[in-house]
């Protein structure tokens, strides 16, 4: 049974933990393939489910503006505020959404007590952002007029249709990958792109490749006339599902390639399948992950001049460490992360660690966790973020 220790003192705060009651099951066995002969797991006691808590909320207001000050109608503007969503099912959370008016005004309801994070799109635009606390804040949310990457995908100088296309920007305070597919004719155009430095690839079943070199792009820049070359690639397709055979919707697939110094990570979909395109020949260490489980067991992959298809990776269920953290008045706390970082095992050489933000009433779950002696600690983030008020100060 694992122990939460805190680590010395917590000021303003007290700790409450309570140790999921779940015991850890033996590692299912992890083929390299679905065989016919494959046992089905045994099937589950049905539980009641616990009805969730209500939670309250709180009024947030902003506005999406142009550079020019000009407000923009019809922007969609979408929360994903970790305190809100903490203990959320996989693939149930779904981020909060509105719609601008005319006067470029939206209005959103969430949980308060957390700092959040909105971002707004609109066509002709790239993307904006803004955060503060809620409730209090008055969101500006400033878009840029969009630029744009526009070219063709070739494979021994014929046009490729159907090519998946990403432009990836270094740098910046968020990671930015921009997404299209080519047209019949092997053409693609990247869309609401912010000024910076792109690297682009493209994707198919059996091929990949990417530009030459980086294209730096300016402010409402159009560039076109690109050519993306691509050559034969090899792919890894399967599904990721839990010892009771249910498909892993938060999960991905971890490829390392030690010889090129290279590690992949490819998400599950809904369904809990992988495809892992544009792969080249050589030896991989695999691993399979899912949200609330312990990472499968890594596993050896040479590949060759064929793709691996069809696979399927078994992960089982971890333990998990339910609390709740209080202020000095008994009254929850907010704006807090808890982490869970395994003590060293020479048994077990793995870590373990799993990190989550308290959600409005000072509640969390850190899931996935190994068995064993865990330290939990306490930070804060954001603690200095002020509400800015719509007006100024008279």
């Amino acid at each position: 049974m694992p122990r939460a220790t805190p680590q010395g003192p917590l000021h303003h705060a007290a700790l409450l933990l309570l140790l999921a009651a779940c015991t850890p099951q033996p590692a299912a066995r992890r083929d390299a393939a679905p065989t016919p002969h494959e046992p089905a797991a045994a099937p589950q006691a049905p539980q009641a489910p616990t009805p969730a808590a209500p939670v309250d909320t709180v009024e947030v207001r902003g506005r999406v503006r142009a550079w020019d000050g000009a407000a923009i109608a019809g922007a969609i503007v979408t929360a994903r505020d970790d305190a809100a969503l903490a203990g959320a099912a996989p693939g149930e959370a779904d981020p909060a959404l509105a719609r601008t008016d005319a006067a470029g005004q939206f209005t959103l309801r969430l949980p308060p007590g957390g700092l959040v994070e909105l971002h707004a799109a609109a066509p002709g635009h790239a993307d904006g952002l803004d955060e503060g606390p809620a409730p209090g804040h008055a969101f500006d949310l400033w878009l840029a007029p969009e630029a744009t990457l526009a070219g063709v995908v070739t494979r021994a100088g014929a046009p490729v249709p159907g090519a998946r296309v990403l432009g990836e920007r270094a740098g910046g305070l968020i990671p930015l990958t921009a997404e299209a597919v080519t047209d019949a004719a092997g053409q693609f155009r990247l869309e609401r792109l912010e000024p910076g430095s792109y690297s682009l690839r493209a994707l198919t079943d059996d091929a990949a490749g990417a530009a030459a070199s980086p294209v730096i792009l300016g402010l409402a820049e159009a560039r076109a006339g690109l050519t993306i070359a691509v050559t034969p690639a090899l792919r890894i397709t399967g599904q990721i599902v839990t010892a009771d055979a249910t498909p892993c919707a938060a999960g991905g697939l971890e490829l390392t390639d030690e010889s090129r110094g290279q590690r992949l990570r490819f998400p599950t979909g809904p369904d809990g399948r992988i495809q892992a395109l544009g792969l080249m020949p050589g030896e991989y260490q695999v691993v399979a992950t899912c949200e609330g489980s312990l990472p499968g067991e890594s596993a050896r992959l040479v590949m060759t001049d064929t793709p691996v298809l069809d696979q399927l990776w078994r992960v089982t269920p971890g333990l998990a460490i339910r609390g709740r953290v209080l202020a000095a008045d008994g009254g929850p706390a907010t704006r807090l992360r808890v982490h869970a970082t395994a003590e060293p095992d020479p048994d077990h050489p793995r870590p373990s660690y799993a990190e989550v933000a308290v959600d409005a009433g000072g509640r969390f779950v850190l899931s996935g966790l190994a068995p064993g002696p865990y330290r939990v600690t306490l930070t804060a983030h954001h603690t200095e973020a002020r509400a800015v008020p719509q007006e100024p100060l008279r």
